[in-house]
Formats: structure tokens, sequence, C-alpha cells
């Protein structure tokens, strides 16, 4: 009853690599580690979210906390509702440097200093991480657009520049980087120059990579399958 053997070994076999493979699949699902929209917050830190600015222009290392949130907040441009301030006062003598739920607006040389407002997230995990979201100038009355920064421990990995007026108005992005413990990914709304009409939305969604397992099961269980053709014809 040689064959007869053959063929239930074969078939218990390819049912385990099937469910090595199925379960492989499943593992595949992208875990979410952090959403800039859901998880905004009137709290420095929470979820590891920090707002503030770059007191230098381009410079990760001047990265400063606001220190005034309106739970109220305003409507400018794209916002609505509770934002973080630089000043608590916006105009001619103060500043425009703003952060709410889905987005931004820098503050200007016209008006205040040329602050880049900037969203940060400090990472907890090491490896590769997916960052995807939309880029959009989301004041259509004027001004000369605004650049949209990713950077990754003070390193530049994303720029996107949309402009209501000449365009492209949206622009949606998805980058691969990679991260270690601590590593601070900044989403900073530059003014390109001036603030005037700058109010901005940048989300983002911050997603971890698994490792690539499933090869490794699938090689696994055809060692097994090989395993139970020998001894079936043993």
């Amino acid at each position: 009853m040689p064959d007869f053997q053959l063929s239930k070994r074969f078939r218990h076999a390819l049912a385990a690599l099937l469910l090595m493979f199925l379960g492989a699949q499943a593992s595949r699902a992208t875990p979410i580690l952090a959403d800039s929209v859901t998880e905004f917050s009137g709290v420095q830190g929470q979820n590891n979210w920090y707002y503030g600015y770059y007191a230098t222009p381009g410079a990760s290392s001047s990265f400063t906390q606001m220190a005034y949130f309106d739970a109220v907040g305003g409507t400018v441009g794209g916002s609505g509702g509770p934002w973080w301030e630089e000043t608590t006062t916006q105009g001619a003598g103060a500043t425009w440097t703003l952060l709410w739920a889905t987005g931004g607006h820098p503050g200007g040389p016209l008006i205040s200093p040329l602050h880049w407002a900037v969203r940060r997230w400090v990472s907890e995990v090491s490896g590769s991480i997916t960052i995807s979201g939309t880029l959009q100038d989301a004041d259509g009355g004027g001004g000369n657009g605004v650049f949209g920064r990713i950077l990754v421990d003070g390193v530049e990995v994303y720029t996107g520049r949309v402009d209501a007026i000449s365009g492209p108005a949206t622009l949606a992005y998805s980058i691969d980087t990679v991260v270690s413990v601590g590593s601070v990914v900044d989403f900073a709304i530059d003014p390109n120059g001036n603030e005037l009409y700058d109010s901005t939305i940048f989300t983002a969604k911050i997603a971890g990579v698994p490792e690539p397992s499933t090869l490794l099961l699938l090689g696994s269980a055809l060692v097994a399958l090989a395993g139970a053709r020998r001894d079936s014809l043993a």
C-alpha cells in the first residue's frame, strides 16, 4: 500500500503548506503606528506627537515646542477647530505659526519671524516604515504656494510643493524610510518665501512594514513535504 501512504502524507503536507501560506498572508497586514489627524491632541507628547516650529528654517535641531493650545481655535484656510499657536495672537507684529488636526500655517517674514510649522512624531520602533498622506494648499486666495517636507532625524526624505493658484493644489504621497527607537520624524510646512495665504493641509499615516516571512514559511513547509515523501517511500 505504498501509493496510498504517499498520497495521504502528500495531502497532509499540502494542507500544512496551505495553512502556513494563509497565516503568512494574514501576518502581512500593515500595522498603523501613528495617525496625525486622529491622534491630534492638546497635550505635547501624547501618542508621541509634538507640535512646534523650526526657529531656523530647515534645521531640525531648532525645533521648538509651541507653548499655547487654543481649544476653540478658528478658521484660517483649511483649519477649523482647536489649534496650537506660537503666540496667543496672530497678525502684524505677532505670528501666524499654527498647527491643527489636518495641517497648519507657517510663520513668514512679512509680518512675523520665518518659522516653519512642524509636527513631530518620535518613533517607538526600529525598522522600515511607510509614511503616506495628503499635502494640499488649502487657501486659494493668493500667495505663491507652500512646501511640505518630511525629515527623519534631520535628513529630508520628502519634499512636495503645492499651489492653489498655479497647481498642483493637492499631492498624495507615500514614501518608505527607516527609523530607530527615538528617531524623530518631522512634518514641516515651509512658507516658500512669505506666509500669505499659506494655510496647508498636511496629513500623515505611519505604518510598520512586516518582515518578509512568507518565503521562510513556504520554505519550511517544502522541507516538511520532502520529508513526508521520503518517509512514505521508505
